[in-house]
This record gives C-alpha cells, sequence and structure tokens, in this order.
C-alpha cells in the first residue's frame, strides 16, 4: 500500500505520476488499455468508488511496455490506487466486463 512519504497526507488537488511496466508476451500493445484506477477505499483498503483514467506507454524494451499516467487527489480520507489492462477492440462494448481484465498484485 502506498502512502505519503511524510505520513502527513497529500493535499487534494495534487497530481501523482503513476507508472505501469506491463509484459504482454505475445499481445499487440495496440490491442490492450492500461488504466489507472484511483478512488476513496474501505476498510479492507479496497478501491469503492473509483475512476479510471487511461495511461500513456511512453517505451518498451521487447515484450515489457511502461506506460504512465497522472491522477488527481480529489477528497480528502482514505484513498487508492490500482492499475489494470484490459482489451481495447472496437467490438468490445464493456470492457471492464470481459474475464481476461487483469489488476495488479
Amino acid at each position: 500500500m502506498a502512502q505519503a512519504e511524510n505520513h502527513c497526507g497529500i493535499p487534494i488537488g495534487t497530481k501523482l505520476r503513476v507508472r505501469a511496466s506491463v509484459v504482454l508476451g505475445e499481445i499487440p500493445p495496440e490491442y490492450v488499455r492500461v488504466q489507472a484506477v484511483s478512488g476513496s477505499v474501505n476498510a479492507d483498503g479496497v478501491i469503492v468508488h473509483g475512476d479510471a483514467i487511461d495511461m500513456t506507454p511512453v517505451s518498451h524494451d521487447g515484450d515489457r511496455h511502461l506506460y504512465q499516467g497522472d491522477i488527481e487527489c480529489v477528497e480528502s480520507g482514505s484513498c487508492g490506487f490500482s492499475v489494470r489492462v484490459i482489451p481495447k477492440h472496437d467490438d468490445v462494448i464493456v470492457p471492464y466486463e470481459h474475464p481476461w481484465v487483469q489488476w495488479a498484485e
């Protein structure tokens, strides 16, 4: 679990840069969307009211791709973020319901 380095909190309105290293294997990067999901967390640390932003590919080395995006702290209290990889295709209507969605561990 990530926390503010000084344990004093992060002011509302602060933007945090999120980076994710994703190994896609044989999957072409144009077939996926990498997203940062952030929002309020419950007592178990689960995001309960999250918003997703698409992350931007910034580099790659073989099948390892680096993505980044900025999430904004928009409310006070316990908040968290995670990264997910979802399919990207014109025929996928609701990509987050697809069984191939993978969450960061």
